[in-house]
């Protein structure tokens, strides 16, 4: 699991391995905008706002493009509408592969948080 805790996202960005945890935010935007959670901006096929994934009420996670101009791929297939991700799978954008980690368990206390609130450490 990489050392990192619950659900995140990695992908390779100039090199380096980097991941992006996913329990404390509610989505994860990428794209050349500097105001991008992931800021891919030194690939020239990303559009300024490419991707989005985004929690759901049900603790589920959905992957978005807004409207790239080099598109996303979900498992290898074009995505034209919000798209469910499951643990293991991958998306692309631009020249990025983003691997996801969604654990079972971690999807029943993402659950239990939206329902009951977040524990206080």
């Amino acid at each position: 699991m990489n050392g990192h805790s619950l659900t995140y996202v990695d992908v390779v960005l100039d090199g380096e391995d980097r991941t992006f945890d996913l329990v404390d935010v509610h989505s994860l935007s990428n794209g050349r905008h500097p105001q991008c959670s992931v800021v891919l901006s030194a690939d020239p096929m990303a559009s300024r706002r490419h991707a989005l994934v985004q929690r759901q009420d049900s603790g589920d996670y959905c992957l978005s493009d807004r409207g790239s101009r080099n598109g996303t791929t979900h498992n290898g297939v074009p995505v034209t509408s919000p798209v469910r991700l499951e643990d293991g799978e991958s998306f692309t954008c631009a020249g990025g592969v983003f691997d996801m980690s969604v654990p079972p368990v971690d999807q029943g206390i993402i659950r239990a948080w939206i329902q009951n609130g977040a524990p206080n450490n």
